[in-house]
């Protein structure tokens, strides 16, 4: 059964949450996008070696220790193609203002409207589901390399930065 944390707490909470998340995002984006992956274009001329190097880096930072691999592999994977479409509009734009917008929609996203109550990131949650019913977000049923719901997921983030993409065009 789901929990709904009470609305106006919620909202008198946003603020502070939303405030949060951008300290967070911003902090990883200015080591991703605004550090490293400018240091390897100055260093190598082919875009590629910036954009899988940076992102391997992004990737492999989202890994958890405490989770099994099927769980931080498919984690990872999505990180680095998170980290790939902030990286194109870094680059596209010239600054970090649409990856930032990018990294904080999907945070928000993520750490605002559910969590598993009592979880590491159910702190600003709208809606606390109890830890049995959410399951393993990428390995529910199934270890393959690819669950359905990471192919889900990592569809979206293409629309996503498909969106964002074409929004960047003059």
């Amino acid at each position: 059964m789901q929990a709904t944390r009470p609305p106006l707490l919620w909202l008198a909470l946003l603020p502070l949450s939303l405030g949060a998340i951008f300290v967070q995002i911003a902090a990883e984006e200015l080591l991703y996008r605004g550090y490293l992956q400018q240091q390897l274009a100055a260093l190598f001329a082919h875009p590629a070696s910036w954009l899988i190097l940076t992102n391997l880096a992004f990737g492999f930072a989202h890994w958890d220790i405490e989770s099994d691999l099927v769980h931080n592999m498919q984690y990872a994977t999505w990180a680095f193609c998170f980290g790939i479409a902030a990286s194109d509009l870094t680059a596209r734009s010239g600054t970090l203002g649409p990856a930032l917008a990018f990294h904080l929609a999907n945070n928000a996203f993520a750490f605002l409207l559910y969590g598993e109550a009592g979880g590491p990131s159910s702190g600003f949650a709208l809606f606390l589901f109890p830890p049995e019913s959410m399951g393993d977000t990428f390995t529910t049923g199934s270890s393959a390399s690819i669950s359905w719901q990471l192919a889900l997921e990592l569809l979206l983030l293409g629309l996503m930065w498909l969106a964002a993409r074409i929004g960047l065009k003059r």
